[in-house]
């Protein structure tokens, strides 16, 4: 029987996968030689990997998943166990297999993977009950998981009061939710640019005049996802709480939208760090990021504060081979390091702030 948590700050319902990554170092001619380079484990799943964050930032948290009762699944348990995670709401399911994906990397980006995610289909809504959302300040869910089981718990935090995050984790699933209604549902959702792109079949072609106003005066690298994000805005915007867009650009940064229960909008872009990491691995950047914003966010800092915590964590996720790097440290390293960026000149750039009728 599932047993509720005591309350928690942060609920975190999604995913938990073991990532195999594979680096080759040099080519080999044809035929059947094998390529020398590197093999090895990192734990991943988006929200596994934004309940890690959370959990190093030092915001209290419960990640709700299932793995399978096999030995992926122990060591799985293990490593979130080592990295000071608590595991209890993790479900083993018999004779299930562990998600699993195997990653070829070249420079620190995947060139190819192959996966087995069957056991994503486990993670249903009977794993989170009503008073694990009401206990909780935020709920934060992702999509690697049945979109009836995303809905359910999306629409039980909307009927409790709790604001919901959604992380899309990939295109496809992505779409799939949004068309079963999710962002009526979500106070933010943080795409990444193309994950943002992939649900533009929902928006009208005809753009807003007012949207076109404020984009039409962004640097083109901006403009068309500001438009896409505004759109999205204005899809999420039947609910009476705050709504948001954040949106991850690799080296163009990261850009946030927020329409405040006042009614205002904002806005605002923050460029890359002003310093450039030593890339070892990209995958886990953008889970760090949110995970890090989300954790500055719920101190109480101020919106351009939680977006450069985030970049800080995502900048530290890039230098390791782990998808949560083990050096993020607590929040006084991560605020001296953004002190020493803000001296560079590092600051958030507020593109609008105003109130429009559309929304």
């Amino acid at each position: 029987a599932v047993v509720s948590t005591q309350s928690t700050d942060i609920l975190v319902f999604g995913a938990i996968n073991v990532d195999i990554l594979c680096s080759q170092h040099a080519e080999v001619g044809q035929g059947k030689d094998l390529a020398p380079g590197t093999v090895e484990h990192v734990m991943g799943g988006v929200a596994r990997n934004v309940a890690e964050c959370l959990t190093k930032n030092r915001t209290k948290n419960t990640f709700i998943s299932a793995v399978g009762d096999d030995r992926l699944g122990s060591l799985a348990l293990q490593c979130c166990s080592e990295s000071g995670m608590d595991t209890s709401r993790i479900k083993s399911i018999p004779n299930a297999a562990t998600p699993v994906a195997q990653f070829t990397l070249k420079d620190g980006d995947v060139l190819r993977g192959i996966c087995n995610f069957s056991a994503h289909r486990h993670i249903t809504e009977h794993l989170v009950l009503e008073q694990d959302v009401a206990g909780s300040d935020l709920v934060v869910l992702d999509c690697d998981m049945p979109v009836r089981a995303g809905i359910q718990v999306a629409n039980l935090s909307n009927k409790l009061g709790v604001p919901l995050i959604v992380e899309p984790t990939a295109p496809t699933k992505f779409k799939k939710f949004v068309e079963a209604g999710i962002l009526k549902l979500a106070s933010m959702v943080s795409p990444n640019a193309t994950e943002l792109s992939a649900i533009q079949h929902i928006f009208s072609d005809n753009i807003d005049p007012q949207i076109s106003d404020i984009t039409n005066t962004l640097p083109a690298h901006l403009a068309s996802v500001a438009t896409q994000m505004l759109q999205c805005l204005s899809e999420m915007s039947g609910s009476s709480q705050s709504n948001a867009v954040l949106t991850t650009l690799g080296e163009q940064g990261v850009l946030y939208c927020k329409l405040a229960k006042s009614g205002e909008l904002s806005l605002i872009h923050l460029a890359r760090a002003p310093v450039t990491p030593s890339i070892k691995s990209s995958g886990g950047a953008g889970d760090s990021f949110l995970g890090g914003f989300l954790s500055a966010q719920h101190r109480g800092e101020p919106v351009a504060h939680c977006l450069k915590v985030g970049t800080y964590c995502a900048f530290k996720s890039l230098e390791s081979n782990d998808t949560i790097s083990k050096d993020i440290g607590c929040p006084e390293t991560a605020a001296k390091t953004i002190k020493s960026w803000e001296r560079l000149g590092w600051d958030v750039a507020v593109l609008f702030k105003g109130r429009i009728s559309f929304l």
